[in-house]
């Protein structure tokens, strides 16, 4: 969901290139850490270098016969916020299960059957952005040889498939004193600045009729599946891995250049505290399986735009009109078509059919390409890259439900003694309920 004022075009990789000199410079480059992990077993020990400041090397492809080619990425940042706009930490749980192909540090595993913690065993402490699915496609009629470098400025690059050929060394878990890695005892704190990198080496090959073939991995999960519905090129590892497109995600913890509010009668007001201007943006209610929406065009820098979804009837048959005005706003984004669609099928049930109210709104390219910085070498014609901000809003409503219900079955989680105790949002209801019955006793003097 983003408009043109979010699609950036790359003549050349000069300007990529010189915004990605901080992240590169942290990148592992002695080669892939032995990081694949493998349902139910123990945790393989990284056996990557300490990180380098050595020199990006340069495919051969770069400098022989440059093709022209197209490259297109969409992915999500996901966040909390409170009524009186401050994000939330703990959003750290995962919504959609990974296919256990999918690499990741030491105690980051895929989710089986329905994990909490983004696949991560180790304690974790102020996440307060979740990215989500970003996914890289390749368009061109020749294969060719490319290097693929992203950063993650405020956070780290958790998970992803093919392997990578460098990457930031996530802190290394301790051992008990039988000498197995125990995960528990190593807190890793996104209060503190991270800066995740990784890199791809891979050949970049037309797809044909026997594609799907190509590509096809036992135990894929369907949104692993709905990405590859595009007309993009493979890519292929050294090592034979081959997929319809490049995936990573990860956490984080860093300010979005949009705020969100909401009032006592449900109005949300949206400010964008950045230079640039968001995209379109849709903000969206689901109350007991009905729904309500408002579209709102692009915010400028500075400026703010309040909206009520109360002012819109709920809707029994609303699907069919939501998913369009969704896939048309990525449309006006720069995504292709079914691009689009793989993006809203993919998070379809996570979006739009679990009740509560939130904003999905397109970052703005600049800030995109300073969070993510992206250098590929040779460098693509064009470079559309669409991140949609998915806001969750807690309004008063909403956030006296969760004091009245916290405090009737305690704050444990578990899903007996709390109703939320299994929502992937349970640590940031946690931490607003805290908040605003620390406020509560103040105002009344039962403060110590």
């Amino acid at each position: 969901m983003k408009t043109k004022t979010s699609t950036t075009t790359h003549a050349a990789a000069s300007t990529a290139g010189a915004a990605f000199k901080t992240a590169a410079a942290i990148l592992t480059l002695s080669g892939p850490p032995s990081l694949h992990a493998s349902p139910g077993g123990d945790a393989p020990s990284a056996v990557a270098s300490p990180a380098a400041s050595a020199p990006v090397p340069t495919p051969k492809a770069s400098t022989e016969n440059p093709p022209h080619f197209t490259v297109h990425e969409w992915g999500t940042f996901t966040s909390v916020a409170g009524s009186g706009g401050k994000l939330l930490t703990g959003v750290e749980r995962g919504e959609e299960d990974l296919p256990y192909f999918v690499y990741a540090h030491d105690g980051i595993f895929p989710n089986y059957g329905g994990g909490l913690t983004k696949g991560w065993l180790r304690p974790l402490a102020n996440v307060t952005v979740r990215m989500e699915t970003p996914v890289i496609y390749f368009y061109t009629d020749k294969p060719f040889a490319a290097q693929v470098d992203v950063g993650f400025k405020g956070g780290s690059i958790s998970q992803w498939y093919p392997q990578r050929s460098a990457g930031e060394t996530a802190p290394a878990p301790a051992r008990s004193a039988n000498g197995k890695l125990d995960f528990k005892a190593t807190t890793l704190d996104f209060g503190k600045p991270y800066e995740g990198s990784i890199q791809w080496k891979v050949d970049v090959i037309p797809a044909g009729d026997d594609a799907a073939g190509r590509v096809f991995k036992f135990n894929e999960t369907t949104s692993w599946l709905h990405p590859r519905q595009t007309d993009s090129a493979l890519v292929r590892t050294a090592e034979g891995e081959t997929e319809k497109y490049l995936f990573y995600r990860g956490l984080g913890n860093f300010q979005p250049p949009v705020t969100f509010t909401a009032s006592g009668d449900g109005a949300v007001t949206v400010s964008n505290t950045g230079g640039s201007p968001t995209g379109e943006l849709i903000l969206f209610e689901n109350t007991g399986g009905k729904a309500r929406w408002i579209a709102l065009p692009a915010i400028q820098g500075g400026q703010s735009a309040a909206a009520n979804p109360h002012s819109q009837p709920l809707r029994d048959n609303w699907r069919t009109d939501v998913y369009e005005e969704g896939a048309k706003m990525l449309e006006r984004a720069g995504l292709f078509r079914k691009e689009a669609d793989a993006m809203m099928q993919t998070w379809w049930g996570s979006y739009f059919e679990r009740e509560g109210t939130r904003v999905f709104w397109i970052v703005p390219s600049e800030f995109t390409d300073k969070t993510l910085p992206m250098a590929i070498i040779p460098a693509p014609a064009k470079t559309v890259r669409v991140m949609v901000g998915r806001t969750e809003i807690l309004t008063p409503a909403f956030e006296s439900r969760l004091v009245a219900e916290f405090n009737a079955a305690g704050q444990q989680e578990n899903g007996q003694a709390n109703p939320w105790g299994t929502d992937r949002f349970f640590p940031a209801y946690q931490e607003r309920v805290n908040q605003l019955q620390g406020r509560i006793a103040r105002a009344t003097g039962q403060t110590k």
